[in-house]
């Protein structure tokens, strides 16, 4: 015959078995996105022309500025939608990203066969192309296509390298679903001059504060002004924030129930202690068992410490996302978040994937946040219910 009560305290300590692998899972999920976001996002700032400037920094200027745009690490970049054919009639509509040589570096791009296109080329005008390994097989059916040639509007490319795009959930969500070849700005020269160009301005500090802005205000000049700068690594620093608070949270909370024991077994032999002066035992007061007690509590205390050494942490908010007077001000922040939202979608040229990824992550951080706030205060309550239930079990058999 089962026994029901045995049968309950089952069924208690499975809900909290259950509660903590949702924790497990979701916490997991947490750091994974954050590893992504951090793989995909350059540490750089980026600025781009916003579609109501009155100028911009064209083709023309910054093949003039090639120099000094070298000096300062920054590489320009103008993308637009075409169509390319390969020699087998197949057609495929892709973004054409004109840049220059140093945008492999800046923004990681992973190769798989032969090289990105380097200043030498550039300098003599050559209309060279990498294409991704998705394009390769559609138009060669296999990724060796060095040397194989392309039709981007009428002209001719010579594909000199083969890169990966990076694969995730973030890139998935962030992506337009087109394959991006990247060509020399050089070969823009003649035709597209006037065309204006976003640049992207490497950091070197790993917390991203190095401070160049400067530098490419001064090669912008009057320019600057129809640009809207975004750090991509303040979007990193948010995601990584927010892992923070989670294991803040259960660092707190594990402090807490380890200094909960150590002034629970303090408080208990300082019972002993009294009752042995009140009934004048001459046992010795110090047994084996009380210097075990003695060495938990002090553990306990330990372990809090260590954790809460951890686990604390400085608190990081774009300083834009911060009302002037009152940082209560929760219209402030759904007009931020309104801002946020409009950029994404209106006011910047192109399709800005990389602050897609930075939006999208955030966002699905904001999401996962709250829940594995749920499932691990869930799963610490049904713990203290099924131990509190096993507890009262023990007292009522002795």
């Amino acid at each position: 015959m089962r026994n029901p009560v045995a049968e309950e305290y089952r069924i208690l300590w499975g809900k909290a078995g259950i509660w903590m692998l949702v924790f497990v899972l979701l916490a997991w999920s947490g750091s994974n996105l954050v590893s992504s976001a951090a793989e995909i996002l350059p540490k750089a700032r980026e600025y781009k022309i916003s579609l109501s400037a009155q100028e911009a920094f064209t083709v023309e200027e910054a093949l003039k500025n090639e120099e000094k745009l070298a000096q300062a690490g920054i590489t320009v970049y103008s993308s637009q939608k075409v169509k390319l054919t390969g020699k087998n009639g197949v057609g495929l509509s892709v973004t054409q990203t004109s840049t220059d040589d140093r945008y492999a570096e800046v923004y990681g791009l992973s190769l798989l066969r032969g090289t990105y296109f380097v200043s030498t080329g550039l300098e003599s005008m050559d209309h060279f192309a990498v294409i991704s390994d998705k394009t390769a097989l559609a138009l060669f059916q296999n990724l060796d296509a060095v040397g194989q040639e392309i039709q981007i509007n009428q002209t001719t490319y010579t594909v000199v390298g083969v890169y990966e795009p990076k694969r995730s959930l973030l890139c998935d969500l962030s992506s337009d679903g087109m394959d991006t070849v990247f060509t020399p700005i050089s070969s823009q020269a003649s035709v597209m001059k006037e065309r204006p160009v976003n640049l992207t301005e490497p950091l070197q500090a790993e917390d991203g504060t190095q401070d160049g802005i400067r530098t490419a205000q001064e090669i912008l000049g009057a320019k600057s002004a129809g640009y809207q700068m975004e750090d991509l690594t303040q979007a990193m620093r948010v995601m990584e924030q927010t892992m923070r608070i989670l294991w803040f949270m259960v660092g707190i909370t594990g402090c807490l129930i380890f200094l909960r024991i150590a002034m629970g077994v303090f408080i208990q032999m300082a019972k002993d202690l009294r009752r042995k002066k009140k009934k004048m035992e001459s046992a010795p007061f110090w047994t084996g068992k009380r210097v075990a007690w003695l060495l938990l509590g002090v553990g306990m205390i330990a372990a809090a410490g260590i954790i809460w050494r951890l686990v604390s942490f400085s608190p990081y908010i774009p300083s834009q996302y911060l009302p002037k007077d009152n940082v209560f001000d929760l219209q402030h922040y759904w007009q931020q978040f309104l801002s946020l939202v409009h950029t994404r979608n209106a006011s910047i040229t192109g399709y800005d994937f990389y602050g897609n990824v930075a939006f999208y992550g955030i966002l699905l951080q904001g999401i996962l946040l709250p829940l594995s706030f749920f499932s691990f205060f869930a799963c610490i309550l049904s713990i203290r219910k099924a131990a509190m239930r096993s507890i009262g079990k023990d007292a009522r058999k002795k």
